[in-house]
């Protein structure tokens, strides 16, 4: 399973397709992933953009940050 596949799994709540076929993925990782889903990681549409939207806003602070320090 790929990271996008991972991430997908994560965001929609579907993992059949990302393992299906996959020789990396054994049943013990599907099962974890099943797991993972099934504890919570599944957001909505709106829900993802904002984690989004969040993640931006930090790596906007860090890039700021970082510039600060180069250009002193």
């Amino acid at each position: 399973m790929t990271e996008v596949d991972a991430l997908r799994a994560a965001r929609t709540g579907q993992i059949s397709y990302s393992v299906a076929g996959d020789p990396m993925c054994d049943t013990g990782m599907a099962r974890a992933v099943e797991n993972m889903v099934r504890r919570g990681w599944v957001r909505s549409a709106e829900e993802f953009r904002a984690v989004k939207a969040e993640i931006w806003r930090n790596n906007e602070h860090a890039v700021e940050r970082i510039l600060n320090e180069v250009l002193q």
